[in-house]
């Protein structure tokens, strides 16, 4: 079991239904939600491609993996994709002329795909804190991993660009709400996603025992 903390502010901005269920209620302890995954790398292409290498195994995707080697596979696997005009959709980017301008900007970015492979790579039983933005969204809810690699692609609508692309979701389960003065003292990151401390697990492993 593992703990891990997470903004769900895509682009450096705050959700604010972070915490709301489907219905645009305040979520319930059982309450299944979809959040969009922290710079989301992966298509149905890529996952095969990182199963081929190596990458997934039974439980999950492989722990502490070799970084070089994991840009190689996904670097060859997405300019594959790139090269077919029906699939180069998958390989979306920030302008219809430059399908792999994204899915380059995380792979070029250490820090990025450190943080988007954290964010696949959790296993089975893990818990994630994710954590609204101080002075916007002052609430924290702990949510639960129940399924590690079952991951969502939706088509949404890109209002920039006028065109349409996928984002990733995974699907977490609401365990506990965060507690204010809880939510105060945990230190709060500048990443999108992180493992936490000791001594963060084990302030909030108290809220679910």
């Amino acid at each position: 079991m593992a703990f891990y903390g997470m903004h769900d502010a895509p682009g450096g901005v705050q959700l604010l239904n972070t915490f709301l269920n489907s219905e645009g209620l305040q979520l319930n302890v059982g309450d299944k939600k979809d959040f969009l995954v922290p710079w989301h790398f992966l298509n149905p292409f890529s996952e095969e491609a990182l199963y081929r290498n190596g990458f997934l195994v039974n439980d999950g995707y492989k722990k502490d993996p070799d970084f070089k080697e994991l840009k190689v596979v996904l670097k060859e696997a997405n300019d594959l994709i790139s090269e077919s005009p029906i699939n180069k959709k998958w390989v979306h980017g920030k302008n219809s002329n430059n399908f792999n301008s994204y899915i380059n900007s995380i792979i070029e970015s250490p820090k990025r795909l450190r943080q988007a492979y954290l964010a696949i790579s959790m296993r089975l039983g893990d818990y994630i804190y994710i954590r609204g933005k101080k002075g916007i969204l002052n609430q924290g809810w702990i949510f639960k991993i129940n399924d590690p690699t079952d991951f969502k692609f939706v088509w949404l609508k890109n209002k920039s660009e006028g065109g349409a692309c996928y984002r990733q979701f995974f699907t977490l389960e609401a365990v506990a709400r965060v507690p204010e003065e809880l939510y105060e003292r945990l230190q709060a990151r500048r990443a999108s996603i992180w493992k936490l401390s000791a001594n963060e697990t084990d302030l909030l492993r108290n809220l679910i025992n």
